[in-house]
């Protein structure tokens, strides 16, 4: 069990503040996997690996890794990986703590603001007070204010997300006005889908030909804690 980081956008900071996301989709990268239980080299990296021929092993490993893991087939690359299945892994494990990262801006005098709380911070810019608004990457751990303890991590394509996941990821609350919360579908929530607002949240971090490219990821399934990673207790090593 491990203490790690994570980022979230302004609008998935509200929801799971709200208590309406307990889920997170995260595309499959030498970043956050592990190639045959170690980290990806650059020997690995530079090969052409089969996605659309992997598959979904649910372990266990040969090694006792408790899966769900990927086996990934070798595509092309140096001679050596010819007909070659790899296992890979995610970094991420149930047990693991993730303290949240999102925008913030420093206002003097006040310390740090939040981009998800809406705070109109125009006017103390005007006075020179409020430094921009800083992107997540910058957020030091002290000043994050939401913890994830991760319950559950699978492997899949990310078009095989049921309707219960995709309520899970946050996207289908009432709102004021019944409406509909990305804006784009409107009508009321009762005529809602909520594997559509998926799909409109995906494309719109991912790019417009992200969904129908059905990419791996991992599914990582979370408690939310409303505090700092330190102050909560619980830590791990």
């Amino acid at each position: 069990m491990a203490d790690r980081q994570i980022i979230f956008s302004a609008p998935m900071i509200r929801a799971l503040q709200d208590g309406r996301k307990t889920q997170t989709r995260r595309i499959i990268t030498p970043g956050n996997s592990l190639f045959n239980g170690g980290r990806w080299s650059a020997l690995h990296k530079r090969q052409e690996w089969d996605w659309e021929g992997a598959w979904v092993d649910g372990g266990p490993s040969p090694m006792g890794n408790p899966g769900p893991y990927l086996k990934l087939p070798w595509q092309a690359g140096d001679d050596d990986f010819e007909g070659s299945v790899h296992r890979i892994y995610p970094v991420i494990q149930p047990g693991d703590r993730l303290w949240v990262k999102e925008a913030v801006a420093w206002v003097s005098g006040w310390g740090w603001r939040y981009r998800a709380d809406n705070d109109d911070l125009s006017e103390k810019r005007e006075q020179g007070e409020v430094g921009r608004w800083r992107s997540p990457i910058h957020m030091p751990r002290w000043a994050s204010r939401l913890t994830l303890t991760v319950t559950d991590v699978r492997v899949q394509g990310v078009q095989e997300i049921a309707e219960a996941d995709a309520v899970a990821e946050g996207v289908n609350p009432c709102l004021e006005g019944n409406q509909c919360p990305d804006g784009r579908h409107g009508g009321c929530c009762a005529m809602y889908d909520p594997n559509a607002a998926f799909y409109v949240l995906w494309n719109s971090l991912h790019g417009p030909d992200a969904w129908n490219a059905n990419p791996w990821v991992w599914v990582k399934t979370f408690d939310v804690h409303l505090g700092n990673i330190d102050s909560i207790g619980g830590g791990n090593a």
